[in-house]
């Protein structure tokens, strides 16, 4: 048994070795840019600017509300409150994801302490984070995650008295808010922290304690939610309504919803899934212990979030999740070889869901891929917007151009068509408009045939989908009437939402 002041000392370095991840992350400007990110946090951007519960970047969808009601609302106003703080630029939007990154590891790292989990596992668990979150940029389930874990990790860790159950369940009953696609996972974590407090708690007056401080947090993240949507439910509704049946229509069969889980996923993070079914087998043959309950019940969500489409950008975690929760139960008993077998398993498998992250930041370091400012900066920024012109970024220029201040009645390029198409470039836009474009910009014209000139790229290796953009930054004007104007109605190369 290894003393407890020792167990304190090897948390307190894994703790710190992730927040030395997530730090040298940030510094480098991680998560790059994705074509969601305007998407997800221009409601946000546009509180934090003091506007209302809208997103203005959004215009071009037409949806039924002038309030961003296509989404569920919590994210928009803790990331307003975070820039209204430090401020809206990329390093604070960076910012707020990197200590979501840092709370999901660190909430993660007490849970497997408390199970006594191998030393070598929780090294693994910022690499994890890393896999299931860079490639899906500023997207809200950054959020929801470390919501639902920090909750989760509070009431298994021990803490059991009223203020810590009703705390713990505010925390993942809003997590479920945030994300609705990850809300089954975030309700299945509760409801297996749920079953265990029933279990251990015998009395009928404990019990009835209990759920009344469940539903106490219940009701409070439902009043939240109404006083974020402004009591306007029967518009939000509607509005969700319409956005959703129209996204999940989109998608598609199970087959398409596959596909889309696997390019959500990314090819380099397959490994991780593929050990699952392993894992799960040799934890179900060993001794029950308090985690087998959520193992169990994410292994039982899973095939119910793929029919109804939920397995999306972040869903990984969960998947990572499980097989950081089946490692202690295996390996307790097992033989040295077979520990070091699944250690080495579990760490190539990690290792390869962050290696494009990795082979960027090579390529950076290097010299491969420059981070200087390429182009007329100044031009990008002085252009406004007049009656019947209109100017679209992407979020390279957003980033890069605007670093996020971004002026108003400019539109998103990735969602100006109206919905339920995304990107403009999918539709007859008009050739007064003029794009102020960043290399995926401009790779999305030339992918249509409206342009021919692709961006500079560096290929390391590999297929194509290995490429890095040689100039992240160089933000290019491009007027819509220069474009090749037979091909504007092809379908989308680029991932939905």
């Amino acid at each position: 048994m290894i003393p407890i002041s020792d167990r304190r000392s090897s948390l307190s370095w894994s703790l710190a070795g992730a927040a030395g991840v997530f730090l040298v992350l940030w510094l480098w400007e991680f998560p790059k840019p994705m074509m969601d990110d305007l998407f997800y946090a221009g409601a946000g951007l546009n509180l934090a600017a003091g506007g209302d519960f809208s997103n203005p970047y959004l215009a071009g969808q037409e949806f039924p509300s002038h309030y961003f009601f296509v989404y569920t609302p919590l994210h928009s106003y803790v990331l307003a409150g975070w820039l209204k703080v430090f401020g809206i630029s990329t390093a604070s939007m960076t910012g707020f994801q990197g200590v979501m990154f840092f709370v999901i590891a660190a909430s993660t790292l007490f849970l497997l302490r408390r199970h006594e989990a191998p030393a070598w596992l929780e090294w693994l668990v910022p690499l994890g984070v890393c896999a299931a979150f860079l490639r899906g940029g500023l997207r809200v389930e950054a959020l929801a995650t470390a919501l639902t874990m920090a909750g989760f990790a509070w009431i298994a860790c021990g803490r059991r008295g009223p203020g810590a159950v009703f705390g713990s369940f505010l925390l993942m009953f809003l997590g479920a808010s945030a994300s609705p696609r990850l809300a089954l996972f975030s309700m299945t974590l509760a409801a297996s922290a749920g079953w265990q407090l029933w279990r251990s708690h015998g009395s009928a007056a404990e019990r009835r304690r209990i759920f009344l401080m469940m539903a106490l947090a219940a009701l409070l993240t439902g009043l939240a939610f109404l006083v974020m949507i402004q009591f306007r439910l029967r518009e939000f509704l509607v509005t969700f309504r319409f956005h959703a049946a129209g996204a999940l229509a989109r998608e598609g069969g199970l087959w398409h919803r596959l596909v889309l889980f696997l390019g959500a996923l990314g090819v380099t993070v397959w490994p991780l899934v593929l050990l699952l079914p392993v894992f799960v087998f040799l934890k179900l043959r060993r001794p029950r212990d308090e985690l087998t309950v959520a193992v169990v019940a994410l292994c039982g969500i899973l095939p119910i979030a793929f029919v109804m489409g939920f397995l999306t950008f972040g869903s990984g975690w969960y998947f990572f999740l499980i097989l950081l929760f089946a490692v202690p139960g295996i390996v307790r008993n097992a033989s040295r070889v077979a520990s070091v077998g699944l250690a080495l398993a579990l760490a190539l498998a990690c290792l390869a869901g962050i290696s494009r992250p990795l082979v960027g930041l090579f390529g950076t370091m290097t010299g491969r891929i420059s981070e200087k400012e390429v182009g007329d900066r100044a031009a990008v920024i002085a252009l406004q917007p007049v009656a019947g012109h209109r100017l679209l970024v992407d979020t390279y220029a957003a980033r890069y151009a605007f670093d996020y201040r971004i002026p108003q009645n400019f539109l998103c390029l990735e969602f100006g068509a109206p919905f339920p198409r995304y990107l403009i470039l999918d539709v007859d836009f008009p050739p007064e408009d003029v794009f102020l474009l960043g290399p995926a910009g401009v790779h999305d014209l030339c992918a249509r045939g409206l342009r021919n000139e692709e961006p500079d790229t560096w290929l390391p290796f590999g297929p194509k989908r290995w490429a890095f953009y040689r100039y992240p930054r160089k933000i290019s004007i491009i007027p819509a009437s220069s474009c090749n104007r037979t091909s504007v109605d092809k379908t989308s190369a680029r991932t939905g939402q």
